[in-house]
C-alpha cells in the first residue's frame, strides 16, 4: 500500500481532534450542571440525594454478589435482595423527580437564554480547535468525519462521552460537497480514482474469471502537498459489484486489524436519486433469534399468498462461531499457565529492575498482549533465564498461532453472515412492494433462562445487521418499509384473533384453544405483522 505512512498520521490525527472535543463537549455539560444547580436549589437537593442513594445502591449490589459467592447461589439472600428493591424503588422516583424539575427549570428564559450563550461558547471554542488541528495536518475531509461522529454522540452520551486512542486502526475520508457522479471514478476526478473494470469481472460465468477482472488499484486524495497538489493513499482492492448509477457522496478507506495483520476496505456512499417505488405484493417479517438443533432461525417471511420462508444459519456455521470461542479458551489456559510458571520464577529468581517493574502486576494480567509485549522485551535483555525465557518464547508463539487462527475464522464467519443476510434482503426487496417488520427491540428477545447462551446467539444471530442490511436493501429497490408495533405479535392468533396464554420462550408450536389452528409463533407473528399493516392506519409507520 503506498502513503500507509500518511494514512497512519491522519488516524493519529482524527484521534487528537476527537479527544479535543470529547474535553470540549465535559467542560460545556459540567458548566451546564452548574448554571442548572445555581437555577434551581431543589434540583441541587435531587441531585445530592441521588448520588447518595446510587451509592448506597452500590453498595448494597457488591454485598449482594460478596453473598452470592460465598453461598454459592445465584439468589441473593431476602433481607439484602428487599434492601436493594427498596433502594432501586427509591432511586426511580428520584430521578423521576429530577427530571420533572429540570423539565420546569429548562422552561425559564433566563436559564434559556443562559444556555444559548453557553452554546455558542461551545462552538466557538470547536472552530478554535479545528483551525489548530488544520494546521498540524488534519485533513478537512477528516475533520468533517470526525464533527459528524461527535454530534451524533452527544446527542446520545452528552458528558459520557470517551477518549480514544491512538492507534493503527480507523478510517480517512473525502467528502464531495456537490457529488461525484459514479461514471467519474474512472480517472476523472482526483479526489477519488479507481483503475476501470471490465463489465466481465461482474456478468463473466466463470467465478475465477471474476476474480481476476475484479482486481483493480484505487488513489483517495487525503492531502495536499506545499505545492497544493494531491497527496494520496493508493491501495490495491477487489471490486465486487458495480456502483450504482448516482452521486457519489462520501468516501473512506478503512484500515482495520485482522489479528497480526492489516486489511483495507474502500466504502463509498452513493446517493440514488429519483428511486421510484414498486408496486407488488406485501410480506410480514418476524425478525428474532430461535435456536433449533440443526440451525439457528433469525428470521421468518410470510407473504399475502400464505408463501413462508425463513431464513437460518446452519449448523455448519453455528459450530465455527463455537470453535471460535473454543480457541479462546485455549489460548486463556494456555495464558493463565504461562503466567504461573512465570510467577513461580520471579519468585526465586534474582532479576534486573526493568523486569522486575514490568511484571509488578503481573497476576492482575488479563490481556494475552501484555504478555507477548513483555516476551518481546525480553528477547532484547537477555540475562540468565534460558529456561524461563524459552517457555516463554514458545508460549508466545503458540499463542500468536491460535491468535491468527482464531481472529481469521471469525473473520470468515462474518464475512460469510453478512453475504447470506446480503442476498436473502435482495431477494426479498425484488419480489415484492412492501415489507412489514416490527417496532424492533432487542432486549425483547433476550431469554432469561440462560443469559449466557442468549448472550452467545445474540452475537451470532446479529439481529440489528439483518435489519440494517433488510432496510438499505428495501430503501435502493424502491421497496416500503412499513413499521408496525410489536405487541403480542407472538400471542395473538392470526387466524381468529384469540389471544393465547403460553410461554413462548420454550413452546415454539401452539395450537389455539378457540379455533384448532396449529402454528408456529414466528410464522404466527409474521402473519400478524402483514394483517396489521393492512387493518390498521394509525399505528402503522412507514419509513
Amino acid at each position: 500500500m503506498s502513503g500507509e505512512e500518511f494514512l497512519l498520521d491522519q488516524l493519529r490525527a482524527r484521534v487528537d481532534y476527537w479527544n479535543r472535543l470529547v474535553e470540549i463537549e465535559r467542560d460545556f455539560q459540567a458548566e451546564k450542571e452548574q448554571l442548572l444547580s445555581a437555577a434551581s436549589a431543589e434540583m441541587e437537593q435531587l441531585a445530592t440525594y441521588i448520588a447518595l442513594t446510587d451509592g448506597k445502591l452500590t453498595e448494597a449490589l457488591s454485598a449482594g454478589a460478596r453473598a452470592r459467592s460465598q453461598a454459592r447461589t445465584r439468589r441473593t439472600p431476602e433481607p439484602l435482595a428487599a434492601e436493594i428493591a427498596e433502594l432501586r424503588d427509591r432511586l426511580r422516583e428520584l430521578r423521576k423527580q429530577y427530571r420533572e424539575v429540570r423539565r420546569t427549570t429548562f422552561g425559564n428564559e433566563k436559564v434559556k437564554a443562559a444556555l444559548r450563550t453557553l452554546g455558542s461558547e461551545r462552538t466557538a471554542v470547536i472552530r478554535k480547535a479545528r483551525r489548530e488541528h488544520v494546521l498540524k495536518g488534519l485533513w478537512w475531509g477528516n475533520y468533517l468525519d470526525v464533527e459528524l461522529a461527535y454530534k451524533t454522540a452527544r446527542q446520545k452520551a452528552g458528558s459520557r462521552l470517551r477518549f480514544q486512542r491512538t492507534g493503527p486502526e480507523g478510517r480517512v475520508s473525502v467528502w464531495f460537497q456537490h457529488g461525484l457522479p459514479t461514471s467519474d471514478v474512472w480517472g476523472k476526478d482526483s479526489r477519488l480514482t479507481i483503475a476501470r473494470v471490465p463489465e466481465e469481472a461482474w456478468t463473466s460465468d466463470v467465478r475465477s474469471v471474476r476474480r481476476r477482472l475484479a482486481r483493480t488499484r484505487v488513489w483517495l486524495r487525503a492531502g495536499s502537498n506545499p505545492d497544493r497538489s494531491p497527496r494520496l493513499i493508493e491501495a490495491e482492492m477487489v471490486m465486487h459489484r458495480p456502483l450504482p448509477h448516482g452521486l457519489i457522496r462520501h468516501a473512506s478507506i478503512i484500515r482495520e486489524r485482522i489479528a497480526s495483520h492489516y486489511r483495507h476496505r474502500l466504502v463509498i456512499t452513493v446517493a440514488v436519486q429519483d428511486i421510484p417505488t414498486r408496486d407488488g405484493r406485501e410480506v410480514g417479517i418476524d425478525i428474532g433469534w430461535r435456536l433449533f438443533e440443526d440451525r439457528l432461525r433469525v428470521a421468518v417471511a410470510v407473504d399475502e399468498e400464505n408463501q413462508l420462508e425463513e431464513l437460518s444459519l446452519p449448523q455448519e456455521m453455528l459450530g465455527g462461531f463455537a470453535q471460535v470461542r473454543d480457541l479462546q479458551a485455549v489460548r486463556d489456559t494456555h495464558f493463565n499457565g504461562a503466567k504461573a510458571m512465570l510467577a513461580a520464577f520471579l519468585h526465586t529468581a534474582q532479576m534486573p529492575d526493568w523486569l522486575r517493574d514490568a511484571t509488578s502486576t503481573l497476576t492482575q494480567w488479563r490481556s494475552q498482549g501484555r504478555l507477548t509485549a513483555l516476551a518481546l522485551q525480553w528477547r532484547d535483555r537477555r540475562f540468565k533465564d534460558d529456561a524461563v525465557y524459552a517457555m516463554l518464547e514458545a508460549w508466545r508463539k503458540r499463542d500468536k498461532h491460535l491468535w491468527e487462527w482464531q481472529a481469521n475464522l471469525r473473520d470468515k464467519l462474518l464475512a460469510r453472515r453478512r453475504e447470506m443476510y446480503r442476498l436473502w434482503a435482495i431477494s426479498i426487496a425484488r419480489r415484492y412492494g412492501t415489507v412489514v417488520i416490527e417496532e424492533f427491540d432487542l432486549r425483547r428477545i433476550v431469554s432469561e433462562d440462560n443469559i449466557d447462551v442468549a448472550d452467545r446467539m445474540r452475537f451470532i444471530a446479529a439481529l440489528s445487521q439483518l435489519r440494517s442490511i433488510l432496510e438499505h436493501t428495501c430503501a435502493r429497490e424502491g421497496v416500503r418499509i412499513v413499521k408496525v408495533p410489536a405487541s403480542y405479535t407472538t400471542q395473538d392468533c392470526a387466524f381468529c384473533a384469540n389471544r393465547e396464554q403460553f410461554d413462548a420462550r420454550k413452546e415454539v408450536r401452539h395450537r389455539c384453544s378457540k379455533c384448532g389452528a396449529e402454528w408456529d409463533q414466528d410464522e404466527n407473528a409474521a402473519r400478524n405483522l402483514l394483517k396489521r399493516a393492512k387493518g390498521s392506519q394509525v399505528s402503522r409507520k412507514e419509513v
